[in-house]
């Protein structure tokens, strides 16, 4: 036996402990409700004093902002326990999923929107789903912190 093939055979016996985690769903939920319930409501208000006729189209974006969200953070199964170095790349691609819902579903409803709220619309979707994103981001960033800081956290 070569000094190569025992050296490989040791570290194929060793065992490294992974970090596994599950992401908090009701706190990620919550954000994404809150958020998208204060997209709803402040642009409901706005619309109604700067353009009356399009204030409807808020609470429509807010929903649908709702369901994209929710809908692309609950395919990554955030509940189930993954190794920490799996997570990067399921909140990426949960959030990839989210964009994407998010273009087709302005598309849709600005497709579908008379022409002089089209921007209103846009405007609404834009700062709804910035704000959704960064809700979202501000919690997972919270638990990972908390995986930086050690046990005394």
């Amino acid at each position: 036996m070569t000094a190569d093939e025992v050296d490989q055979s040791t570290r194929s016996s060793e065992k490294i402990p992974q970090l596994t985690l599950a992401l908090p769903v009701r706190a990620i939920l919550l954000s994404i409700t809150v958020s998208t319930a204060f997209v709803g409501a402040a642009g409901w208000t706005v619309l109604h004093f700067v353009r009356p006729a399009a204030e409807s189209s808020a609470p429509l974006v807010a929903i649908g902002l709702w369901l994209v969200s929710s809908g692309s953070l609950l395919v990554i199964q955030p509940w189930k326990r993954r190794p920490l170095a799996q997570w990067p790349a399921l909140w990426l691609a949960g959030r990839f999923g989210s964009f994407l819902g998010t273009v087709v579903l302005a598309a849709a409803l600005l497709y579908s929107a008379p022409h002089s709220e089209r921007l209103s619309t846009g405007l609404v979707f834009l700062a709804g789903y910035a704000l959704v994103f960064t809700a979202e981001l501000v919690v997972a960033a919270r638990v990972f912190s908390r995986l930086g800081a050690g046990p005394s956290a």
